[in-house]
């Protein structure tokens, strides 16, 4: 049985091992940072990034972007990423405030399921000198609790 928990600030690097470990191999993290040396940058700030975010407090009422969402490879397709979101998901709409995320193109699917809606799309050619341009996409989402006003 999987049981979400606050997320304290001793669990930053593992947060960031995981987010490194489900998009080690997204295109779009590998043309922005091409090297391990860099990724390790990124795992750097992440952590650093993570510890902030859980001193920070949003004020009631100020939309919520979520950003660096990711299930720990181990849990994938064991509920974990429907248990934080449905948890972030029903703050959102005790608070009437809209939730707001990009996704790549294999979550669309789980986000709609949830009630995000497409509200703009990404795309782009990635590749670097001497590389051939690949396409990518992703697709910026919003979930507008019920008694939120359009």
């Amino acid at each position: 049985m999987l049981v979400l928990t606050e997320a304290q600030p001793g669990d930053a690097a593992r947060i960031a091992d995981f987010h490194m470990a489900a998009f080690g191999s997204n295109q779009l993290l590998l043309a922005q940072f091409p090297t391990p040396a860099v990724r390790e940058g990124l795992r750097t700030s992440l952590v650093e990034k993570v510890q902030a975010e859980l001193y920070a407090r949003s004020p009631v009422g100020y939309p919520r972007n979520l950003s660096f969402i990711a299930t720990d490879p181990a849990y994938g397709r064991c509920g974990a990423g429907s248990l934080l979101m449905n948890w972030a998901l029903k703050r959102a709409e005790k608070e009437t405030v809209p939730v707001a995320l990009e996704s790549t193109m294999d979550a669309v699917p789980f986000y709609e399921r949830l009630g995000f809606r497409t509200e703009a799309q990404i795309s782009m050619s990635l590749g670097g000198p001497g590389e051939e341009f690949m396409p990518y996409e992703e697709r910026f989402l919003v979930f507008r609790p019920n008694s939120f006003p359009i």
